[in-house]
């Protein structure tokens, strides 16, 4: 993965730029229709003007088969954690008129990502901001869901990666433990009263566990939550907002 020695592990530059210009130079050669093996290593020089033209003329085109440069791109987007179909139009043209350079790279994916977080806070409830001070917790966004971020399926984005642990095997070894952990916990908390708050009526819910599995209720883990937290609160005969602060005042 392409760092640029802001997140996860600190890596030696110049070996991260190695890294970039074969990733770059294998971009080239699915552009230009090489998918065969090819031993041409281009210099970072002699690809960015080339790269330009041919991406201009492919992905601004409305032709169908132009899907599959659109894939290349979000490829090679994807080892600096990003997602082509996250991006909004004005990010497109801007990508594609700027020089794919490691330095002009180091500016974009940082200022591309911070975008895409004003975005999905646009359409989030301040009560699950603190999901994104994990980095990684955007990456596995971008990386898995390919279609435009939405609100309504924010409780599954959360369960899958804080709950369940489900993402890629480099995300798991680049994020930092302590904070998702610290995270993990927090959002174990509140987790019944998102799914109050946001989710789908539990008894619906309950009901179409007969049909799906991929329901909290079908889950041990997002279950056990659940069925903790109902027990927890008709224990101690208190609210939803009191049980969190008691649990609070309890730690």
């Amino acid at each position: 993965m392409i760092t640029f020695g802001r997140f996860g592990h600190v890596e030696d530059k110049e070996k991260e730029k190695t890294l970039y210009l074969e990733y770059l130079n294998d971009l080239m050669h699915k552009m230009n229709g090489t998918y065969v093996q090819d031993d041409t290593i281009y210099k970072e020089i002699e690809i960015i003007k080339p790269l330009k033209e041919i991406m201009k003329k492919k992905i601004n085109s409305y032709y169908l088969f132009d899907l599959l440069y659109r894939r290349c791109l979000s490829t090679f987007l994807g080892k600096m954690g990003l997602s082509f179909y996250n991006l909004t139009q004005k990010e497109i043209e801007e990508i594609l008129d700027m020089d794919f350079t490691y330095d002009n790279w180091e500016k974009k994916s940082i200022e591309l990502i911070n975008n895409f977080i004003g975005r999905i806070k646009n359409v989030c409830p301040h009560d699950v901001w603190f999901c994104f001070d994990d980095i990684y917790f955007v990456f596995h966004i971008q990386k898995f869901y390919e279609s435009k971020f939405k609100f309504n399926n924010l409780l599954k984005y959360i369960r899958d990666y804080f709950i369940l642990d489900f993402t890629t095997d480099i995300i798991q070894e680049y994020r930092i433990p302590e904070k998702y952990n610290e995270i993990k916990k927090k959002v174990i908390e509140i987790y019944p009263i998102l799914k109050k708050r946001y989710g789908i009526n539990k008894y619906l819910e309950k009901f179409l566990s007969y049909f799906s599995n991929d329901t909290d209720y079908n889950i041990e883990e997002t279950r056990k939550i659940l069925e903790n937290y109902e027990n927890n609160k008709k224990n101690n005969n208190l609210d939803d907002e009191e049980l969190i602060k008691f649990k609070d005042k309890k730690d």
